[in-house]
């Protein structure tokens, strides 16, 4: 290996020709470059949420809209809708009118324990309709409609 030369030796331990006042104002520089460079990229981040958000905000009300414009359309349509044209519908569609024998009442565990009483007139005969969901009360509905009648038999004579 050859050896280096004394002047290389002294040219890297040389101190250097800067002197304090340089060296604060290049950290100064560089450091307000630095601050520069990161107010930069936040402001575009910040633009590029805001406007994300603007679209956003843009859609949902374009889509509160559709709704509004939905339901009117339905009330438009239910409206000029008759019951006539309806059933005339259903029977087109296959459906047809339920006699009495073939109506059903199904009890709603959820709905709440009180016991209505309705009577409804069709031609001729008076039906009494008991609706409850409590499962005795259902069970004991013929009883109670038989009690019914035989203290409005004996009430009326």
């Amino acid at each position: 290996m050859t050896p280096l030369p004394q002047s290389w030796i002294q040219h890297v331990f040389r101190s250097s020709g800067w002197n304090p006042r340089e060296q604060t104002r290049i950290i100064l520089w560089l450091s307000g470059a630095l601050v520069l460079l990161a107010g930069i990229i936040y402001v575009l981040q910040i633009s590029s949420v805001a406007h994300k958000r603007h679209a956003l905000d843009e859609l949902l009300s374009y889509r509160d809209s559709l709704y509004r414009e939905v339901n009117l359309l339905r009330a438009e349509i239910t409206a000029r809708e008759n019951l006539a044209e309806l059933q005339q519908r259903a029977e087109a569609l296959g459906f047809q009118h339920a006699s009495r024998e073939e109506i059903r009442y199904l009890q709603v565990p959820q709905v709440s324990h009180h016991t209505t009483e309705t009577a409804s007139k069709t031609g001729e005969e008076e039906a009494l309709l008991i609706i409850s969901s409590d499962p005795r009360e259902m069970q004991d509905s013929s009883w109670w409609a038989g009690f019914q009648r035989q203290w409005q038999e004996f009430a009326q004579p």
